[in-house]
C-alpha cells in the first residue's frame, strides 16, 4: 500500500542520475545507483557491502520505504547490502517533529 500511495502521489518526471557520493559510475562492476524524480529520491545499492550515499539534492528527505533500515545521519545514510530506500520530499515540519534527514 505504501507503495502505490507513493506512486500515485509522486508522479515521475525529469529522472536525475548520481552515485552514492558523486556523478554516477556506469562502469560494469557499479553496484550502486542513487535517482530523483517526482519528489522521491531513490538510493540502491547492489553490492555485498554497505555503501554510504550522500544526499545530492535540497532536502530534507523523510524516509518513505526501505527494505532493510539505512543508518541515517543529516546528509546521508549508509545501505545495509543488497538494499533500496526510498525517500521523499519533506513537507513543512512541525516544531514538534522530528528532523529528517538533510534539514537544515
Amino acid at each position: 500500500r505504501e507503495l502505490l500511495n507513493l506512486r500515485r502521489t509522486h508522479r515521475p518526471s525529469g529522472f536525475r542520475f548520481y552515485g552514492p557520493q558523486s556523478p554516477p559510475d556506469t562502469g560494469e562492476e557499479s553496484r550502486s545507483l542513487a535517482w530523483v524524480s517526482g519528489g522521491l529520491y531513490v538510493m540502491s545499492n547492489a553490492s555485498w557491502d554497505p555503501v554510504r550515499f550522500t544526499f545530492q539534492e535540497e532536502g530534507p528527505w523523510v524516509m518513505a520505504v526501505s527494505t532493510v533500515a539505512p543508518e541515517t545521519s543529516s546528509n546521508g545514510a549508509t545501505l545495509a547490502p543488497r538494499s533500496t530506500v526510498v525517500w521523499r520530499r519533506a513537507e513543512r515540519l512541525s516544531p514538534l517533529a522530528p528532523r529528517p534527514c538533510g534539514a537544515q
